[in-house]
């Protein structure tokens, strides 16, 4: 699996930030990229991603998106994995079927969202 990977799914599930995420944890804050790691999470889990393979689209173009943007192509295995354009995320053409499907399975198997009640 890849590290970036491991290391977002980590940092939500238990607020631990890996040497990986350390200047994007200095650069951004803590809420801001957990924010980015629930976008990015939800995505690779959901059923939108597997099977059809739809890429993630903000159509409203969320404040945070150009910090998005920044991170996705701060950090190379990230920047190797994905594209960040258009007001959208998704893999890049190169990044076989068989390593996203694993992504998502991983991601399946170890990102648990917690729901909130009051």
């Amino acid at each position: 699996m890849r590290k970036s990977i491991e290391a977002i799914v980590t940092f939500f599930e238990t607020d631990v930030v890996s040497p990986s995420l350390a200047e994007a944890y200095q650069e951004l804050g803590r809420d801001i990229l957990r924010l980015l790691s629930i976008e990015i999470l939800g995505w690779l889990a959901s059923e939108l991603f597997i099977p059809r393979g739809k890429k993630i689209t903000f159509h409203n173009r969320p404040p945070w998106f150009p910090k998005l943007k920044w991170f996705v192509g701060q950090f190379d295995d990230l920047n190797d994995l994905f594209i960040c354009e258009d007001n959208s995320l998704d893999f890049k053409k190169d990044i076989r079927t068989e390593e996203r499907l694993a992504i998502h399975r991983y991601v399946v198997e170890h990102y648990k969202p917690r729901l909130f009640t009051k």
